[in-house]
């Protein structure tokens, strides 16, 4: 499901530019990050 989401102008900046190097779209990047970050939350115990 695709759902607007406002973020903060610096995380985008990083994101567009990560995308462009990966040639990934910036919500692709995104959804990326998150990925690894559940993986490292979930290896750690943490829950957020």
């Amino acid at each position: 499901m695709e759902m607007p989401v406002r973020i903060d102008d610096t995380l985008y900046e990083q994101a567009r530019t990560e995308a462009q190097i990966e040639h990934r779209t910036i919500a692709g990047q995104i959804e990326y990050w998150a990925g690894d970050w559940s993986c490292v939350t979930r290896q750690s115990g943490s829950a957020g």
